[in-house]
């Protein structure tokens, strides 16, 4: 099993610092459910975003969800079909999150991953 989906995962995009600062990732088979890395606390999830050609800023993630756990650390999901929680709800290692999707900016369905170490200030 994966850390983000049901089955394994297959790297489209590598970390590239600020030009790219997450994976994008696609599943080997079977789910395109996304499952939360590890336990925390939701603290963005957006919803209602299609394919926008152009947009900027936190909107260039489509439909994301952001988690916040327990070391500080934080974890992003990004150009979901759709998100499948809400703020401010606790979530548990591999809890169903969202779906992979297509929002924003994309040619075609992945999830873009991203981790951030305590004290990143992110």
């Amino acid at each position: 099993m994966s850390r983000v989906f049901r089955s394994g995962n297959y790297i489209t995009h590598r970390y590239k610092g600020r030009a790219h600062r997450g994976i994008d990732l696609t599943p080997s088979s079977g789910s395109w459910d996304i499952l939360a890395h590890s336990a925390g606390k939701v603290v963005i999830a957006t919803n209602g975003y299609g394919n926008m050609w152009g947009s900027e800023g936190n909107l260039s993630y489509g439909n994301f969800v952001k988690i916040k756990h327990s070391n500080g650390a934080h974890t992003l999901y990004a150009h979901m079909s759709y998100t499948a929680v809400s703020v401010g709800q606790s979530v548990g290692h591999g809890q169903n999150i969202g779906v992979m999707g297509n929002s924003c900016n994309r040619d075609g369905s992945h999830l873009h991953f991203e981790y951030h170490p305590p004290g990143s200030g992110y």
